[in-house]
């Protein structure tokens, strides 16, 4: 024969699972508790900062007279080599002018012996020639004069351009040194604004030009 439960069995079975049903939607109505710290635990935090933008970063170009004194100020630490090349340059410029001014001697010995009518020669410095002296003697002396004067000009050309050059080179390997030390200090922020092609141009090629500007090369 088959076994049949009791109704008082039946019904304690209902309210064990009414009672269950009743604490699984009372435990999923309580809400989660979060997990906190203690206030003795808590690190003082900083407030965030939010990060400038490009165009906030990004410094806008110098006036013209900030870098007129930025070159005079690199002309006054390399002032010694400045002069240098300056004062060969001024005696260029003094050898050039006496060979144009030998070249219209000599025209006007030509001239004045041509037309005895026609003024005569101004000698430099007041170096006047012996009276005795045939006119292709005198055209002698002065082409010999302008052969000297010209190789004596060639030679200050190359002692000023070899001036220039050493100077120039000084000026840029110091150039890139300080601008490679002002690099190392700069925050992220610096390399985030700016572009590293724009950062390498700079420190490549205006170094150089301005080495060569200070030298007005």
């Amino acid at each position: 024969m088959g076994r049949t439960d009791s109704p008082s069995r039946v019904s304690d079975c209902r309210r064990l699972i009414a009672s269950s049903d009743s604490l699984d939607q009372n435990a999923i109505r309580v809400p989660p508790r979060r997990f906190q710290l203690p206030e003795t635990c808590r690190l003082a935090v900083p407030p965030s900062r939010p990060l400038p933008s490009r165009e906030s970063i990004a410094e806008s170009p110098p006036s013209n007279w900030k870098l007129i004194g930025r070159m005079l100020a690199l002309g006054w630490r390399y002032r010694l080599g400045c002069i240098q090349g300056v004062l060969l340059q001024m005696l260029r410029v003094g050898f050039s002018l006496g060979s144009l001014g030998l070249v219209g001697l000599g025209i006007d010995v030509l001239r004045h012996q041509v037309d005895p009518e026609a003024a005569a020669p101004r000698w430099p410095l007041g170096l006047i020639p012996p009276a005795d002296w045939s006119p292709m003697f005198l055209l002698m002396g002065v082409a010999a004069s302008i052969l000297c004067l010209s190789l004596c000009h060639g030679l200050l050309r190359y002692a000023s351009e070899i001036t220039a050059a050493r100077l120039v080179e000084r000026i840029v390997v110091q150039l890139r040194s300080d601008v490679y030390a002002k690099l190392q200090r700069l925050s992220f922020r610096f390399f985030d604004a700016n572009e590293t092609g724009s950062i390498i141009n700079r420190v490549a090629g205006t170094c150089s030009r301005s080495g060569c500007s200070s030298m007005g090369s």
